[in-house]
């Protein structure tokens, strides 16, 4: 299942993957009933970095599911934090999830993606 507030984005997604299209879904992150449904893995791509309420986000994860999210290593558009090292991401997120492994990708020059394993608390 994947939800954005874009329509735009819920539309290209569907037209990308038609067998699927009806597990996208445009809601608001902050306010969604997603998080009631069955599920038991999280995927949270590209996201935290652009929210002011990222810790929110994560308190509405059930208990005990696996959660996976990036987050980078430098500024952009739309922006609100980054992470300049590994640690940094551990001391924000570590009430909400158990850290298993995070893997760091060098994009271009030095900027770096850090995908996160974890496990909500």
């Amino acid at each position: 299942m994947g939800i954005d507030f874009s329509k735009v984005a819920i539309n290209l997604a569907k037209k990308t993957n038609a067998p699927y299209k009806e597990k996208f879904l445009l809601h608001n992150i902050y306010t969604s009933d997603v998080y009631k449904q069955e599920y038991n893995t999280v995927t949270i791509l590209e996201v935290l970095e652009h929210l002011e309420k990222d810790i929110d986000v994560l308190e509405k994860i059930k208990p005990k599911s696996n959660v996976i999210f990036s987050v980078p290593n430098y500024g952009g558009k739309g922006h609100v934090r980054y992470f300049n090292n590994i640690s940094e991401i551990i001391n924000r997120y570590k009430g909400f999830v158990k850290i298993k492994e995070i893997f760091e990708y060098t994009m271009e020059g030095s900027n770096k993606i850090y995908l996160v394993n974890s496990i909500k608390i």
